[in-house]
């Protein structure tokens, strides 16, 4: 049943649970009272920590075990993050000290450091088979905004309304450079290209993909200060030998959750200079000011604006925006202001509803990270 539900890679997994371990002589601590009498469990090993909702869900349905029939019923410890899960079975405790024995490690001291940069070659391969897909609602997929970290991601398109078809290697190059003393980054450099052996035709809007290569996409990001860092994109279309687009982004962010991006982007083959404004402001501890703002310098106009408000608490969180855009639904070659509402629920460690709001903003606002993460 796990198999059948498989996305991306899980596809081509032969294991999906590793073991069944059956627990005797031991009580829940859910209800637990002196004198119940011991209980039998079963303890699952799954190949990977995202496969653990989907076999909560099936223990929830019912499942077959050899020996044991059908179970079902409440499961423990489903909930518990990967990363907390490996502490308590490495018997690593909060502030605890983590030792590494005499001989397996050795203190590198400024002097004897003969590099500062390392250089990273990344190959991806990827595929997905076509599924068809056109009677299926379409609610939040869209297409990923190009960059070098979209090149290396299995589905082509956000959400998983659509699940794009896919035959490519992804070649890239990146080099970091570090400071000697504190081992923090100071400047970035990457570039990468996709290269597509079969067309795309699972599309959200459009005709069949055949371009056989992606634009060349680079990338650089200085560090300037220890809030302040600027960043510089540039795409290339190696096949028509031609820009694509490029950009530069001033960003500020500092340890009291502010973050400023002040930006402007050339898409040439649109005739668009794009500028950019974003900000995230904390009000207090729990009130944050969240907004984006992108112009069309040479038609001067807005092109999309999207203004918010999140409520932070220990426990739960609320997160209302207003996104303005242009948008074409006529399809006669105008495009007209369009005002949509977003609200978003969050139960911090256990999800929440109302849209991928929280998505939206980590792809629109650089920088921003989820505080229920």
């Amino acid at each position: 049943k796990l198999r059948d539900k498989a996305r991306g890679d899980e596809k081509r997994w032969t294991n999906f649970v590793l073991g069944v371990e059956r627990i005797l002589g031991k009580q829940s601590i859910m209800g637990y009272r002196p004198g119940n009498e011991p209980r039998e469990f079963i303890k699952v090993y799954c190949a990977m920590p995202s496969l653990v909702p989907g076999l909560k869900r099936q223990f929830d349905e019912g499942v077959m075990i050899p020996g044991l029939g059908s179970v079902r019923g409440q499961t423990y410890e489903s909930n518990v993050p990967f990363v907390l899960r490996f502490m308590i079975d490495a018997n690593i405790q909060g502030a605890d000290w983590v030792e590494f024995p005499r001989g397996t490690y050795e203190v590198r001291q400024p002097a004897k450091m003969l590099s500062r940069c390392s250089m990273e070659v990344d190959i991806f391969f990827n595929k997905i088979q076509y599924t068809q897909q056109d009677d299926i609602p379409l609610f939040d997929s869209d297409e990923l905004t190009p960059s070098y970290a979209a090149l290396f991601r299995e589905n082509r398109f956000t959400g998983y309304d659509r699940i794009g078809d896919e035959q490519s290697v992804t070649l890239g190059l990146s080099s970091r450079f570090l400071d000697p003393q504190t081992a923090e980054e100071t400047l970035r450099l990457r570039i990468a290209q996709k290269l597509d052996q079969e067309d795309r035709e699972v599309q959200v809007d459009g005709p069949v993909e055949t371009d056989k290569t992606s634009p060349v996409i680079s990338e650089a990001s200085l560090q300037l200060t220890e809030e302040w860092h600027v960043e510089f994109f540039n795409h290339w279309n190696s096949s028509l030998n031609r820009r694509e687009l490029n950009g530069l982004r001033l960003s500020f962010q500092d340890s009291n959750e502010r973050l400023l991006n002040l930006g402007v982007t050339d898409r040439p083959r649109d005739d668009i200079l794009q500028g950019e404004l974003a900000a995230l402001v904390p009000v207090n501890d729990q009130w944050h000011l969240v907004g984006r703002w992108f112009y069309d310098v040479n038609n001067e106009r807005s092109l999309e604006t999207l203004t918010g408000v999140e409520y932070r608490d220990c426990c739960w969180g609320v997160r209302v925006l207003s996104l303005r855009e242009l948008t074409d639904d006529d399809g006669d070659g105008r495009l007209d202001a369009e005002t949509s509402w977003m609200l978003q629920i969050v139960l911090t460690g256990l999800g929440g509803f109302g849209g991928g709001i929280d998505r939206l903003l980590e792809r629109s606002i650089p920088g921003y990270r989820r505080y229920d993460d």
